[in-house]
């Protein structure tokens, strides 16, 4: 049986790759008006969610203006994603979504000075080197 983590994880892989492709076939709507839905629609949800399980308390600002800038750069990629699923085949947007912990990576090892371990090194080229067989 799969454990709480590798279940969600694989969930969220796939409801993503079917959000890729529903992306893609919706007629009438740009990027931004996708992205508008997609953000109503996931706050209603997640408030839902806190709601039910009454952590409304827990919904808070602690940092306020990294709160910001982390929506603003979620926002951001999720709208060149969306941009680019219009304007190219799901495979090549898919396949920037892919390389992202590439730039991770290396962001961390700039700003965060985090020391890359020889453990996820190996898993980190053994699933590029994966990825790359799937397409």
């Amino acid at each position: 049986m799969l454990n709480n983590g590798v279940f969600y994880l694989v969930s969220f892989s796939f409801l993503t790759g079917f959000g890729s492709y529903f992306v893609k076939t919706i007629q009438g709507l740009n990027p931004q008006q996708i992205l508008f839905y997609r953000a109503i629609l996931a706050s209603l949800f997640l408030f839902a969610i806190a709601l039910a399980t009454n952590k409304l308390k827990e919904l808070k600002f602690i940092f306020p203006i990294n709160t910001v800038i982390m929506g603003l750069t979620q926002g951001l990629s999720i709208y060149f994603y969306y941009l680019a699923l219009e304007r190219t085949t799901i495979a090549n947007a898919v396949f920037l979504v892919y390389t992202a912990p590439i730039f991770s990576i290396i962001l961390a090892a700039i700003f965060l000075h985090e020391k890359n371990r020889k453990k996820n090194t190996s898993c980190n080229c053994f699933f590029f080197y994966w990825s790359d067989d799937c397409y």
